[in-house]
C-alpha cells in the first residue's frame, strides 16, 4: 500500500467531512503531527488507528485505504482485468501480519458489501 495515496485519501475524507487534522487528533488519540506525517505520506497508520478514523468519519477502510468513496466509470469486470494485467496473482505471504489482517478484514466487507447489495437487489 502507498503511503502517500493514503495520506492524500485520509486528507480529502477529512475536509470532506468539515474536520481538522487537530479534531481528528484529538479524538482518536494522537497527536496532530502523527496525523500530518500519515497525510503527507511519511507515516503509518496502524489498523486500530484506521478503524477509530472510519468510524469516526464514517467511512470505509477502502475509503482510506484505496480511494474508493468517489464514482467509479469502470465496471467490476475491467477493473479486474486490469489488476490481471497488472500484477497478476497476489500472494499475503509477502505482507507483514498486521497487513495480513487488514487484508482479511478488507477481504470480507466486500463479500459482505456484494452479498447486502444482492440482497437489495432481489427485494
Amino acid at each position: 500500500m502507498n503511503k502517500k495515496n493514503i495520506g492524500q485519501n485520509l486528507g480529502t475524507l477529512r475536509r470532506q467531512c468539515g474536520m481538522t487534522q487537530s479534531q481528528i487528533a484529538e479524538q482518536i488519540g494522537v497527536s496532530i503531527d502523527h496525523i500530518s506525517h500519515v497525510e503527507i505520506g511519511k507515516g503509518s497508520i496502524s489498523l486500530s488507528l484506521l478503524l477509530k478514523i472510519c468510524k469516526l468519519m464514517n467511512v470505509t477502510p477502502n475509503d482510506i485505504l484505496a480511494g474508493e468513496y468517489g464514482t467509479k466509470s469502470a465496471d467490476e469486470d475491467d477493473v479486474f482485468c486490469e489488476e490481471a494485467e497488472y500484477g497478476g496473482d497476489i500472494s499475503l505471504e509477502e505482507l507483514n501480519p498486521g497487513d495480513r489482517i487488514l487484508m482479511k478484514y478488507m477481504y470480507q466487507f466486500m463479500v459482505n458489501r456484494r452479498t447486502d447489495s444482492e440482497k437489495k437487489e432481489e427485494k
